[in-house]
């Protein structure tokens, strides 16, 4: 499970804050330091960090909303305040402010959601790119949502924050890239196994999954989050198009101001009575049994491999490819086929792309000195060995057989 995922455990599904010192200006706050503000359609974003910061979050953010609602078609709402974004220097900042509401410190990024519009806001502070964006994301789906609905069921919350984790900000473009997040997905087919399932993370029956209460999904948080996750995209990506009118109606029930039970109450109404959940239920499980993942593709590659089947295997890698593009363990195995069938150009394409985006130095130098030895170059393959051995020692024993033939 990857840090962030554990991290999800860790934040309550509902911050509803009565502030303890809330009225702080643009200018400070409880940290004393001074905030930066920047305006945009949807948006007030202050920042301690700098101007520049303030203007490339507000950009990021409007991208950000868009994108939630081409996904969600909610009406625009009607409140003249925008979604408040607090960006503190430092986590010690941050910490202290957050003091102000409630008396824990917490490493996620935190949502505090209050009645009143003007009181809500996000909370930021500085964190390593792969931990900020998707925590990021997460939040301010959150926020997005509540602006316009303020009691959604927790499914359509918490499923939507978690399938948009993984959106990131192309650097060339400076336009949002979607990648789908299927962090959950192996830890979901392991629930959903018939011969797991009678474990202790059983699926949620959807009956109660739908109209979960905060409590019940904070009792059942490691069932709840993958579920709601997989539910989601079940709605959104089956080949059944009739469960994305599910999807469309349940949002379209929903009442801006309605309390979580009116909500609830409103799905059983327009939609529930048109489905029977039974089916729904048996549909979602085999989406999910059906949906490779990474780990299940390299699996099924590397089985491929060691049987010689190459054209298997390397049909399983590019597919590991297309989900991760940026794991270097399927382009390391391609380089492999590609050796096997001895295309060395290839293999040597594979072996760099997979250096270039971190691979172990030590095996992809040893994997391109052994493909340069075999494609008759023997100066590179010198190369590439020596540096091997540079890299890791381990590889000494394998490689200075090799290196003695090519100083005859």
């Amino acid at each position: 499970m990857s840090k962030r995922v554990s991290v999800l455990f860790c934040v309550p599904l509902l911050l509803w804050i009565v502030p303890v010192g809330y009225g702080q200006s643009a200018g400070s706050s409880a940290s004393g330091a001074a905030f930066h503000e920047v305006k945009t359609p949807h948006y007030r974003v202050l920042s301690q960090i700098s101007p520049s910061q303030a203007q490339e979050m507000g950009a990021y953010l409007e991208q950000l909303y868009l994108l939630f609602n081409s996904y969600l078609h909610l009406p625009e709402s009607s409140s003249p305040t925008p979604l408040l974004v607090r960006i503190f220097n430092t986590k010690e900042q941050f910490d202290r402010y957050l003091s102000l509401f409630i008396n824990e410190s917490r490493e996620d990024f935190v949502y505090l959601h209050h009645g009143d519009p003007s009181r809500r806001e996000l909370l930021l502070y500085p964190r390593e790119p792969e931990l900020f964006y998707p925590s990021l994301n997460h939040q301010a789906f959150l926020q997005f949502l509540r602006s316009q609905v303020q009691n959604p069921p927790l499914w359509i919350r918490e499923g939507f924050a978690v399938f948009f984790e993984k959106v990131r900000l192309d650097p060339a473009s400076r336009t949002l890239q979607f990648k789908e997040n299927l962090d959950w997905l192996d830890t979901l087919k392991t629930m959903i196994d018939p011969a797991t399932s009678a474990s202790d993370k059983p699926l949620i029956p959807l009956e109660r999954f739908l109209f979960l209460t905060p409590e019940e999904a904070r009792q059942n948080l490691k069932i709840f989050y993958p579920q709601a996750w997989g539910f989601v995209t079940f709605l959104l990506y089956a080949e059944d198009r009739s469960y994305q009118r599910f999807l469309w109606d349940s949002l379209s029930s929903l009442t801006p101001d309605a309390t979580l039970k009116g909500n609830h109450e409103s799905i059983q109404k327009r939609v529930l009575s048109f489905y029977d959940l039974g089916k729904v239920e048996k549909d979602f499980k085999a989406y999910i049994q059906k949906r490779p993942s990474f780990a299940t593709l390299m699996k099924t590659g590397i089985a491929a491999y060691e049987k010689d089947t190459y054209r298997e295997a390397e049909e399983a890698f590019k597919n590991a490819v297309a989900l991760e593009p940026s794991e270097p363990l399927p382009y390391y195995y391609l380089g492999l086929v590609a050796y096997a069938t001895k295309n060395y150009a290839k293999a040597e394409e594979q072996y760099k792309k997979a250096l270039t985006l971190g691979g172990p130095r030590g095996l992809i130098q040893y994997a391109l000195g052994i493909n340069a030895f075999a494609w008759n170059k023997p100066e590179e393959a010198r190369a590439y060995l020596t540096a091997a051995i540079e890299t890791d020692p381990s590889f000494k024993e394998k490689a200075e057989p090799i290196l003695k033939r090519l100083s005859r």
